[in-house]
């Protein structure tokens, strides 16, 4: 390829992609800052529901708290700003407590 044309174009595709690259990654963050938290609400209502209806010997008590380790120290949103969908943050909230909740009451009745 000649010299001429590959410069030009080769700084042409760059700045395109620079400038793709502007645009994208900040929607990207944006997005998953504001989805995030409503995928994970949903996700721990399901586990909710799922030790509303377990029987003791479908799993182990000790299985029970590594559940409520794990929703006691993740998804804790409320103080982290990037997180713009402050409705779905408090909904998170709202769900996590629930199902902190249902899993303690779950253990305690099956210790």
């Amino acid at each position: 390829m000649n010299k001429r044309i590959f410069i030009p174009l080769a700084a042409t595709i760059a700045i395109m992609v620079f400038v793709a690259a502007c645009v994208l990654i900040p929607r990207a963050v944006v997005y998953f800052h504001e989805i995030h938290p409503r995928g994970i609400t949903r996700e721990l209502a399901q586990w909710e529901q799922e030790y509303r209806d377990r029987s003791p010997d479908q799993t182990s008590v000790k299985h029970a708290r590594e559940y409520l380790e794990y929703v006691k120290n993740y998804y804790c949103y409320e103080d982290m700003p990037e997180y713009r969908d402050k409705d779905a943050v408090k909904e998170l909230a709202k769900q996590r407590r629930k199902t902190m909740k249902v899993i303690q009451d779950w253990i305690d009745a099956n210790d």
